[in-house]
């Protein structure tokens, strides 16, 4: 990481730090519910008052993804609040700022149900369903936002200068979910790499 990447991570975390956020360090356990899983390294920090959580990360595939989530705050997405990326996103130096709300982990039995919805409509597509008639099989109401990420992925991984590798709708680990006034709402949260 470079000098000016440095400078951008330290002037994020005092501004988020001086605002009432709390950094999340990986694997701690604080007893808010809150935890950093970030398989790449992210800076987490969790404003209990507010509800909300910042990233500071290196992860230009979630980049792809929030951009591409603010033009579709209809789908289920998480609600972000800000987001800013400095530096070349083909560099050690690339940073992102992110700022949304605050999600939780599914149940044992929503990720259950979650997979075996998933099989069911891959194999309906592997026999020559389009994933879009599938309505009658929407336990959580994400057909529509797993169409449009399909969608996504596709063109993203075929466009040559693209930062997004993959993707993986499969698992129920790229989902979590918003509660609100005790309703659980399913939202993909990160099926970019």
């Amino acid at each position: 990481m470079d000098r000016e990447a440095g400078h951008i991570i330290v002037m994020w975390t005092d501004i988020l730090l001086s605002d009432g956020f709390l950094e999340i360090s990986p694997n701690a356990n604080l007893g808010l519910e809150v935890c950093n899983k970030s398989a790449t390294g992210a800076r987490i920090f969790f404003h209990k008052g507010r509800q909300q959580i910042a990233k500071v990360a290196h992860d230009p595939a979630y980049d792809v993804f929030v951009k591409w989530a603010l033009e579709y705050v209809e789908l289920r997405v998480p609600r972000f609040y800000e987001h800013k990326s400095f530096g070349d996103p083909y560099g050690a130096d690339y940073i992102t700022f992110t700022r949304m709300e605050r999600l939780y982990e599914l149940t044992a039995v929503e990720g259950q149900t979650y997979c075996d919805w998933y099989e069911r409509i891959i194999n309906r597509a592997r026999n020559g369903e389009a994933l879009a008639d599938m309505t009658d099989d929407d336990p959580f109401g994400l057909l529509s936002t797993f169409v449009a990420l399909h969608r996504l992925a596709v063109q993203s991984t075929a466009q040559p200068g693209t930062f997004v590798r993959g993707f993986d709708l499969s698992k129920p680990t790229n989902l979590m979910a918003r509660i609100l006034d005790g309703e659980r709402t399913l939202v993909y949260s990160d099926p970019l790499n």
